[in-house]
This record gives structure tokens, sequence and C-alpha cells, in this order.
């Protein structure tokens, strides 16, 4: 920006770089533009003398200690929340690590727990098992001698029903023998006299033909 000075000459007034010293110097952006358009708007028209702008100066370095106090103060409270928040961080820290220390220490005590109540379980269970086990061989062994029984009287009644059977069917043939000889001796008895029927014609024609023929033969 382009002002005249006292002397006639035109200079030039850097605003930007006005602002940015301000703003360097601590001073908000906004308030240190606003200072600069005032300071430009005095300049311009031409309102303020030697001792305003020594005074302005005067102000504004006031304001820039003010300012700076103001820094200071709010970089130290600052600083100290940070500290506070670093120390809660710590604490939150260190409390996460003492309660995940804890439910470790927790779940390790209900593992073992837990595993050792499976071990119970496991060996209850196996014991059970055993005596299930030794339960069912027993009475399979009584069951297998109850069959052995069984079989045993099975094969005496068998051997006795085949000796009765034996003995009847001895028995039986005997009869049966006896029966068919009885009527082999009905069927042959009449064959028999029938035979000494025959026996007798046979001697009666040789009586009566062949010997008359052995009269004319023998001298």
């Amino acid at each position: 920006m382009s002002l005249p000075s006292e002397s006639g000459h035109v200079s030039v007034f850097d605003t930007y770089s006005y602002v940015r010293r301000l703003r360097d110097a601590g001073m908000n952006e906004e308030w240190a533009a606003i200072q600069a358009e005032q300071f430009v708007s005095v300049i311009e028209n031409r309102l303020a003398s030697k001792e305003d702008i020594a005074g302005l100066h005067d102000k504004l370095e006031i304001t820039k200690v003010t300012l700076q106090k103001e820094m200071e103060a709010n970089r130290l409270e600052l600083k100290r929340d940070i500290a506070e928040i670093h120390a809660r961080l710590e604490s939150t820290k260190a409390d996460l690590h003492k309660e995940i220390a804890s439910t470790k220490a927790d779940l390790h005590k209900e593992i073992a727990s837990t595993k050792a109540d499976l071990h119970k379980e496991i060996a209850s269970t196996k014991a059970d098992l055993h005596k299930e086990i030794e339960s069912v061989r027993l009475e399979l062994k009584r069951d297998i001698a109850e069959i052995h029984a069984k079989l045993e009287s099975t094969r005496a009644e068998t051997k006795r029903d085949l000796a009765t059977v034996e003995a009847n069917l001895k028995r039986d043939i005997k009869e049966l023998e006896m029966t068919t000889l009885a009527r082999m001796q009905e069927m042959i008895a009449p064959i028999k006299g029938e035979i000494l029927v025959l026996k007798w014609m046979i001697s009666l024609v040789i009586a009566v033909q062949i010997i008359p023929l052995l009269k004319g033969v023998l001298p």
C-alpha cells in the first residue's frame, strides 16, 4: 500500500509484513489485521500525529507485552494440562496394567480350577466306566455260565432222547423183523404145500409112466 510522507514522497507500507510481525509477536492474526487496518486508516487520513503514533506504538508494545504474558500464561497452563493429562494417562495405564494383571491372574486361577474339575470329572467318569465294564463283564460271565449249563442240560436231554429213540427204533426194527418173518412164513407155508403136492404128482407120474418102461427094458 502506498502512503504519502511529510516530504511529499510516496512510501510503501507493507500491510502483510506488519500483520505477520504482529502475529509472530504472539498477537492473534485477526487482531493483527484489525490493528494494521486501523494503523493504515490513521496514516491515510493523517489524523494521527507523531505523538499519536508513538502512543500507538506504546499501546502496541503494551498489547504485545500483554499478549506475550497471556501467551506465556496460556503456554504454562497448557503445559500443566499436558502434564496432568500425561499423569492421568500414566495413572490410567498403571490401572490398566493392574487390571490386566488381575484379570490374567483370575483367568489363570479359573483355568486351573476348570482343569482340576475336568481332571476330577474324567477320573470319576473313568472309575464309573471301569465299574460298569466290570459289572457287564460279570453279567456276561454269568450269562455264559448259564448258557453252558443250558447247553449241558440240552445235550444230556438230547442224549437221553437219542437213546430213547434208538431203543424205540431197535424195538420197532425187531417187531418189523418178526412181523415180516411171520408174514413170510405165512406166505411160504402154502408154497411148501404146493411144492409137496408137486413132488407127489411128479412121483406119481414117474411111477405110472417110467416104471413100466423100466420093467420092459430090464430082464
